[in-house]
């Protein structure tokens, strides 16, 4: 379906005011400001060992971040503007509980590879991996974060993937 640049920034907005400030457990932890053509939501790692989660939406898609996490971008395709919305903010309730993790490996310091994983029915899959250009050389050191804002929704009884292969936000609450 095909949509003009300022329809999906508007239709994040949206949803970003929608979720984010529906929830009672994140009042004061996220920010929502525009930067020209762009809107940049922000939201607070969790203060034992999780990460930052934001997304910066320009007029043709939305831009994923999770502590280092770099993801691809989504974009409207085939489906409107609010619903790719809505199945994103499933995407970030699981970034903001404890059925999502960040795996971070690191060489001599330098960050080498960074895994998004989320949980499922099946246990832990990985939903996609950023690697940086690091010489393979020196000690390895990982490190796992995760949120814990809201609450699991594990087992996900009744609940349906996406086709991005995430739940809802309303789903299962």
């Amino acid at each position: 379906m095909a949509s003009t640049g300022s329809e999906l920034l508007e239709a994040f907005e949206r949803a970003a005011r929608k979720y984010l400030s529906g929830s009672a457990l994140l009042n004061g932890l996220w920010s929502l400001g525009q930067n020209g053509r762009q809107s940049i939501l922000s939201i607070a790692a969790s203060s034992t060992r999780g990460f930052e989660v934001g997304v910066t939406c320009e007029t043709y898609g939305l831009y994923p971040s999770a502590g280092p996490w770099r993801g691809v971008p989504w974009e409207p395709g085939a489906t409107s503007v609010e619903t790719l919305c809505d199945e994103y903010f499933g995407f970030v309730r699981a970034l903001l509980s404890p059925d999502a993790r960040l795996r971070t490996i690191y060489r001599r310091q330098h960050l080498q590879t960074a895994i998004l994983e989320l949980r499922g029915v099946g246990g832990w899959r990985e939903f996609e991996k950023m690697r940086e250009m690091v010489l393979p050389l020196g000690r390895k050191r990982e490190v796992v974060l995760q949120n814990d804002h809201l609450p699991s929704r594990f087992p996900f009884s009744s609940l349906r993937l996406t086709e991005w292969g995430v739940y809802r936000w309303q789903d299962g609450a």
